[in-house]
């Protein structure tokens, strides 16, 4: 199945972690963009469950500092 919209997130190497206030606030690696948006990702594959899922995408703010 493919990535879709999570894609570029999914497969970074994390180079946004600095400019996210979430993951610079709470200096945890479960807290990093990567880790917010392979959450949803991990769903439509079904890796993961819909509730574990949220908890993660749930991280994200919107802000788009690490567009």
């Amino acid at each position: 199945m493919d990535a879709g919209p999570f894609e570029t997130c999914v497969f970074c190497p994390r180079l946004c972690r600095h400019v996210c206030p979430v993951a610079v606030g709470s200096g945890r690696e479960a807290a990093t963009p990567t880790s917010a948006m392979t959450a949803p990702w991990a769903f439509l594959q079904g890796h993961m469950s819909a509730a574990l899922a949220g908890r993660f995408a749930s991280l994200c703010t919107s802000c788009g500092a690490c567009e």
